[in-house]
């Protein structure tokens, strides 16, 4: 499927991001900040941790902790993994993307940026017509 969502052109070409952080104390980019196809094999990524393939032959963090997500838990509850990047190259990639760097520096105004720990929540759609929450 071809994605028609044009990739943003970065902090560089935006003004007043970092005022909009300070003021408002968010800011909403108008398009997206990662490439379709990193997100996309990310995804793939993580519905492959969810059927307990590892990639890289490394489980998830804390894979057996009491309230995080394991394999074979309920399809259409709430999953929650922590270091789903050790499993998964391709979530590794979209970790790692550049512009992740690029606009949380240009947004803060920080110097230095650095990812300390990465959590993987996946919330599915409610089956219809069940009042079962996902939460």
């Amino acid at each position: 499927m071809e994605n028609l969502m044009q990739f943003s052109d970065g902090p560089a070409k935006q003004t007043g991001v970092s005022d909009t952080y300070r003021d408002d104390g968010y800011f909403l980019c108008d398009k997206p900040v990662i490439p379709a196809d990193v997100v996309d094999g990310a995804v793939r990524g993580m519905d492959e941790i969810r059927n307990g393939y590892y990639e890289t032959g490394r489980p998830p963090h804390d894979l057996y902790a009491p309230g995080h997500w394991k394999v074979g838990d309920d399809p259409n509850a709430l999953c929650k993994m922590e270091q789903p990047h050790f499993a998964s190259r391709a979530v590794m990639e979209l970790v790692r993307h550049p512009s992740i760097g690029q606009w949380a520096s240009a947004v803060t105004g920080a110097t230095i940026v650095q990812v300390w720990w990465v959590q993987l929540l996946y919330k599915p759609p409610a089956i219809k017509p069940s009042t079962t929450s996902t939460n």
